[in-house]
């Protein structure tokens, strides 16, 4: 068992190719440490492996098996990947306050307040300061974070339909096909 500190699940992530904004840092950071604890062996109950808890569906899409998914490495690649590179949280239920309906469902820029991940900005925090001290403290979002701007938001819809849409399509698609065979 290799239990990873903060700042060397962020170097895993930034050495696979992990987004370097700061938010995205401690995004990656905090649901790691919300998944996992940090622990690059985790399994969990429902069949989640390793530093962000990359269930089992997901195997076949990238071609992983419970052995390699739990590489440190390979683990954050399909992170990097599932997140469209830490824009998408959606995927993790760590980062919804509220899990049970929304786990896996839409677009979540950032996990949300009161979410289990959100427990863990300030390790994350404290992390990013290290990696990339020239972006200062990360301002958290709000309970209820307004819109900046129109042109924002339909900036963000368009590249969710890009980017995080059809790869959920394509998983859904995967797992529908994998309960047919059973």
């Amino acid at each position: 068992m290799t239990l990873y500190s903060p700042v060397a699940i962020l170097r895993i992530w930034l050495r696979n190719g992990g987004n370097t904004n700061s938010q995205t840092l401690v995004a990656a950071c905090a649901v790691a440490l919300a998944e996992s604890g940090g622990q690059s062996t985790a399994i969990g109950p429902a069949g989640d492996y390793g530093l962000w808890q990359i269930n089992r569906v997901n195997f076949a899409h990238f071609g992983v098996n419970t052995r390699t998914v739990l590489n440190p490495d390979t683990n954050a690649k399909i992170a990097i990947a599932m997140s469209s590179n830490g824009y998408n949280w959606a995927p993790w239920c760590t980062a919804w306050a509220d899990p049970g309906p929304n786990c896996g469902h839409g677009l979540l820029r950032f996990p949300q307040p009161h979410s289990s991940a959100w427990y863990r900005f300030d390790a994350a925090e404290a992390a990013a300061s290290v990696i990339s001290p020239e972006h200062g403290p990360v301002p958290r979002p709000q309970r209820s974070p307004a819109i900046r701007s129109v042109a924002g938001a339909w900036a963000d819809t368009q590249h969710y339909q890009n980017h995080g849409a059809p790869k959920q399509f394509a998983d859904l698609a995967n797992l529908r096909t994998a309960l047919r065979k059973v």
